[in-house]
């Protein structure tokens, strides 16, 4: 008899630090596949989301303090030009090199 070795999570209300502005969600398949494929996958599940979130924890903490250095005109300017979603994209990318 074949093991399931597929896996899945999903985190609802996603929260990072005190940001309870707007609910994320994380969610994350896995197909696990050959021998201790369902080992590989239930790792994933229990380290992808603790892996990302430190990732996530300090990008997010760089935009805050870039944003709350400055007075009110170039707090609004550096919220403009500093936004991070290729860190974010670049931490998932990481993240994902990490668990493989």
């Amino acid at each position: 008899e074949q093991i399931n070795q597929d896996r899945s999570f999903v985190i609802s209300p996603y929260y990072i630090k005190t940001d309870k502005k707007v609910m994320k969600r994380l969610m994350g398949v896995f197909d696990g596949h050959a021998k201790l494929g369902e080992k590989v996958s239930e790792y994933s599940v229990s380290a992808l989301p603790q892996l990302l979130s430190k990732k996530l924890e300090v990008i997010l903490d760089a935009a805050t303090d870039a944003s709350s250095s400055s007075d009110q005109k170039q707090e609004q300017q550096t919220q403009d030009d500093h936004h991070p979603k290729a860190e974010i994209r670049q931490a998932l990318s990481e993240t994902f090199i990490e668990l493989d």
